[in-house]
């Protein structure tokens, strides 16, 4: 049963957007958990909207893999298997590696590296006074780079459904303000590698990003890391 705040109202923004991200929101701090059933009338209650723009954040849900729907029990928070997890890592991992070598033999802007290098500068700053929120949205930024420079739609989609995924695995697993100085420090070094367009240097940086995650994120699911 989900417990009514005032914080759950929601902004004048676009309905359907503004209910796909708070539910986001609940699934990836856990507040819903995997196995938890979703009601769409309780839900739009909560959120004071209608059946359709709950219905419409389900199916973007479900189609993201993390939302399921059983026969005769309606829509639940998926519950992951350690194949599940370990998989999810394994396509991210590949299909960054592909948009990194990709970005740095194509005509990427360089630009873009110099902004994205400003935002973990600036994150780097905050973070020191105890403000982990602009480094959660640096690292965001790069995997969202890096799923625009894969240049395929549907590479897109599919580093996004696994990028999606691990962010409610991590999320069960662990508070995100107590993995962030450590992740933070590794995707700056992935960073300065892009900015020094140093592509097997950023692939062996992220396969041990998300290796040491993937172990991490096993470990405390199942109680047992993996290989």
């Amino acid at each position: 049963m989900i417990m009514v705040d005032h914080s759950d109202a929601l902004s004048p923004l676009p309905v359907r957007e503004q209910v796909f991200r708070r539910l986001w929101d609940w699934i990836r701090n856990g507040r819903l958990k995997p196995g938890d059933r979703l009601r769409i009338q309780e839900l739009a209650r909560q959120l004071n909207v209608s059946d359709t723009p709950v219905r419409e954040a389900l199916i973007r849900l479900q189609q993201s893999g993390i939302v399921q729907t059983v026969p005769w029990a309606g829509a639940r928070i998926k519950e992951f298997t350690r194949e599940d997890i370990e998989e999810a890592y394994e396509v991210r991992q590949a299909l960054e590696s592909f948009a990194i070598r990709k970005v740095l033999t194509g005509d990427t802007p360089k630009e873009e590296f110099t902004v994205l290098r400003a935002a973990f500068t600036k994150a780097e700053a905050a973070l020191r006074k105890g403000n982990s929120g602009p480094a959660i949205a640096a690292e965001m930024d790069l995997q969202a780079a890096l799923a625009r420079w894969t240049g395929n739609r549907q590479m897109r989609t599919l580093l996004t459904n696994a990028r999606d995924q691990i962010l409610v695995f991590e999320g069960v697993a662990a508070r995100a303000d107590e993995r962030t100085p450590g992740s933070f420090r590794a995707h700056t070094r992935i960073v300065d590698a892009l900015c020094a367009n140093d592509a097997e240097n950023a692939i062996r940086l992220l396969d041990e990003q998300l290796r040491a995650a993937k172990t991490r994120t096993v470990l405390a699911y199942f109680g047992k890391a993996s290989a």
